[in-house]
């Protein structure tokens, strides 16, 4: 387990990126609390440094954390201390996070399929305007040529 300054040091992230970081990324990231300590599970290194890594390479939050979510990085892990919930419970734990991981999943793909439509609507808005103002050209036209019927 390591400290803060332990992980800034590792991952050579400033501490106030590496709390941005562990904020915004929380639940890819095993933090322990001891007291008013954190103490980071040495899995926190490579999720910092894969989040470094793709922040260099210009990636947004959103696509790291849709790489990170791929990957199933989740840091909810069964309790170890001598008082630990029943196993049960655990198992509960572990099924209801599967479960957030398929809806959340889902929801990108509902969020994918809702920006499509909302595409696709307004190519259709823009092509019904297109056709809309080719009518009135043509009504104007019969217009001018009507009135230019009516003059002769």
């Amino acid at each position: 387990m390591f400290r803060t300054t332990e992980i800034t040091e590792i991952t050579g992230v400033p501490e106030t990126t590496l709390r941005r970081f562990i904020k915004r990324f929380r639940h890819y990231i095993v933090v322990e609390r001891r007291g008013r300590w954190r103490y980071y599970h040495e899995s926190a290194i490579e999720v910092i440094k894969t989040i470094r890594r793709r922040r260099d390479a210009g990636a947004t939050y959103e696509e790291i954390e849709s790489e990170l979510e791929s990957k199933a990085v989740y840091t909810i892990e069964p309790i170890q201390e001598p008082e630990s919930l029943p196993a049960a419970i655990n198992e509960k734990i572990a099924d209801l996070l599967k479960a957030f991981v398929n809806q959340k999943k889902e929801i990108e793909s509902l969020k994918d399929e809702v920006r499509t439509l909302k595409e696709q609507m307004q190519a259709k808005e823009e092509t019904a305007k297109e056709e809309k103002m080719q009518l009135c050209r043509e009504i104007n036209q019969l217009l001018i040529e009507s009135q230019k019927n009516n003059n002769n």
